[in-house]
């Protein structure tokens, strides 16, 4: 039986492990939108997708569709790593949260380019910069409120006023 094999730029959001040795990730990709993708055997020391699957970095991963409905991981590779960002824990802190907040908003699996390029920019912006912690949650807030927005949860006006506010509003309103 063939499959076809699908290869796309991606983030990962979170994992949740399933069984023994497999887990499921919460994926972002370029191509596809928001993702829930098995991994079959990933946490076996001698699984080859393993390495590729550490965080904070681009990847590109390349998975099918199985017969039993969900998607199949059998490819990852990182394309760049955000090494401040591992090294700093406010600033791993501040990503896992972020991760958590788009991960809950978006619903359904839909391809969205201007969420991947405003992701991309705001890793290439905290991973580079020298940033204060201070200036670090005002750019993680701003960001934040910049998603929501985008996402429909509130009008750029709301978020001018109060963004906190807005963001607190969208969580509550995505608890469905």
């Amino acid at each position: 039986m063939s499959h076809y094999i699908y290869i796309t730029e991606a983030f990962v959001f979170k994992k949740f492990n399933v069984g023994e040795a497999d887990s499921v990730y919460s994926f972002f990709t370029k191509e596809f939108g928001r993702l829930n993708i098995k991994a079959q055997g990933i946490r076996h020391l001698k699984s080859k997708l393993r390495y590729g699957l550490s965080g904070f970095s681009f990847l590109k991963i390349a998975f099918v569709a199985t017969s039993g409905g969900y998607w199949r991981l059998i490819d990852v590779e990182e394309t760049e790593v955000f090494d401040e960002v591992r090294k700093d824990s406010i600033k791993t802190k501040y990503c896992l949260k972020l991760f958590s907040l788009i991960d809950r908003l978006l619903q359904g699996e839909e391809k969205d380019y201007v969420l991947w390029n405003k992701l991309a920019k705001f890793f290439v912006l905290i991973d580079k910069k020298e940033i204060s912690n201070d200036d670090l949650k005002k750019v993680v807030v701003s960001f934040a409120a910049d998603i929501v927005a985008h996402l429909g949860y509130a009008d750029k006006e709301e978020v001018r006023l109060n963004p906190s506010l807005v963001i607190k509003s969208a969580l509550k309103q995505s608890m469905l």
